[in-house]
Parts: structure tokens; sequence; C-alpha cells
């Protein structure tokens, strides 16, 4: 009966850590699928789209990297929160550019599960307070290996 018990404990705690595994795997997806969505609508403003919305586009990267650097210290549920708070940003940017094909960074069904888990909301002013009032200056803003080279917005 003893056995059944440390059986039972080892299975228990071998199931949490595999779902605490797939969140992790299924965060990290979030994380990297908002880092492509910034770079496509800072792209397609570099490209003289006649939308150009610094603020929101400083916006998305600083709140992404708050959310890199919530999910490599573990903090699944903030990494999940300002991400998708940046892919709301970086997402309305490319809409209101009307681009075609762009339904490939709304959120797909696990990110939506995520979103539903951690119970996600948009109107948090927690946002706010952690990012800078401060528009990136648009001379690293719009360049790609600049903004890679001062904020660090990838997983990997």
């Amino acid at each position: 009966m003893k056995n059944l018990h440390y059986i039972f404990l080892f299975l228990l705690g071998f199931s949490s850590n595999y779902l605490l595994a797939h969140d992790s795997l299924a965060v990290k997806s979030l994380v990297s699928r908002t880092e492509v969505s910034i770079y496509k609508a800072q792209k397609e403003m570099i490209a003289g789209k006649a939308v150009k919305k610094p603020k929101e586009l400083s916006a998305a990267i600083q709140l992404q990297v708050i959310a890199v650097s919530a999910y490599k210290s573990n903090d699944l549920k903030s990494a999940v929160w300002y991400s998708l708070k940046a892919r709301e940003y970086s997402n309305a940017i490319l809409e209101e550019m009307k681009l075609e094909g762009i339904d490939q960074y709304l959120l797909n069904s696990s990110e939506n599960n995520l979103l539903q888990k951690y119970k996600y909301e948009s109107s948090d002013e927690d946002f706010h307070s952690r990012i800078a009032p401060n528009v990136i200056e648009e001379t690293i803003l719009f360049d790609p290996q600049k903004i890679r080279a001062s904020y660090l917005m990838s997983v990997n």
C-alpha cells in the first residue's frame, strides 16, 4: 500500500511537470509569434506605408521586452500578458494598413487557450506603469538591426 502512495505521488509530480513544460512551450511560441508580428509592423512602416505609428510600435517593443524577460524567469503569466498586449499594438498597426494576409498574426487556438488560462485582461493599467512613456527614437525604431541590438524581443 505504501508503494502505491509513492507511485501516485510520482505520477502526480510527473504530470504537473509535463503540464508546466507544455505551457512553457506554448508561451514560448506565443512570444515568438508576437516578435514576428512586431517586426512585420516595423517592416511595413519602413517600406513607406502611409501609416506611421511610432508610439504604438514603441509600446509593442517595450511590452515584448518585458514578456521575454518574464518568460526567461519562468513567470509564464506575465509573459503571456505582456506578449499579448504587445501583439495587440503590432496587430492594430497591421490592421490599419489594411494589408492582405495579416490573419497569420491573429491569435491561434493555442494562444487563445493561454489567454483563457491566464485570464488575460487587455485593459489592465499595469501595462502602462511598466513601460517607459517615451517613444523610441525613430533612427532606432525603424532600423531592424538597431532594434535587435537595443531590445531583446526573442526568447531564442
